[in-house]
C-alpha cells in the first residue's frame, strides 16, 4: 500500500493485544476495542469518532503512544482529538479519560533499557564503555 502511516501495522496490533489482556483482566467491563485515529493518515481522528458513536461506545480512554509529552506530538495528537469531537457534535458524547505520556513506567524503562544493552553486546567488551548513545526522535 502506497501512503498512510508506516505504524498503521503496529498500532493496529498493540491494540488488539492491548485489548486480549483488559478483557482478561477486567472481564467486567469486556470486550473491550480499540480505535486508531491519526491526524495526518488514516484511519483519521473523525473516521474512529465516528465508528465509536456508531458501536454505542460510552467510555473512552485516549491513550497517546508518544511515551514523552511534547506539545508536537502527543499535544498535537490530543487536541486534534479534542477539536474533531466539538466539529462533530460529540464533545458530550463519550465520558473521557486520557494517558498522554508515560516516560517512567517501568515496563517503557525496561525495555529501552534492554534494547540499549542488545545493541551494546555488538561491540567488542574492550570497547563497550566508550560506546556514545545518540538519543533521536
Amino acid at each position: 500500500e502506497i501512503g498512510g502511516s508506516p505504524i498503521r501495522k503496529w498500532t493496529k496490533l498493540q491494540g488488539e493485544e492491548m485489548c486480549k489482556i483488559l478483557d482478561k483482566v477486567r472481564p467486567d467491563s469486556a470486550p473491550h476495542k480499540a480505535y486508531t485515529a491519526f491526524r495526518y493518515a488514516p484511519p483519521l481522528t473523525d473516521v474512529a469518532l465516528e465508528e465509536m458513536e456508531k458501536d454505542g461506545v460510552e467510555h473512552a480512554i485516549a491513550f497517546s503512544q508518544f511515551p514523552q509529552w511534547s506539545c508536537t506530538t502527543s499535544g498535537s495528537s490530543m487536541n486534534e482529538l479534542w477539536r474533531e469531537l466539538r466539529r462533530l457534535g460529540l464533545q458530550d458524547r463519550f465520558k473521557w479519560s486520557a494517558i498522554d505520556r508515560w516516560p517512567l513506567h517501568k515496563g517503557f524503562i525496561q525495555a529501552v533499557n534492554e534494547r540499549i544493552t542488545e545493541r551494546l553486546l555488538e561491540f567488542e567488551e574492550k570497547t563497550r564503555d566508550k560506546v556514545v548513545i545518540v538519543f533521536s526522535a
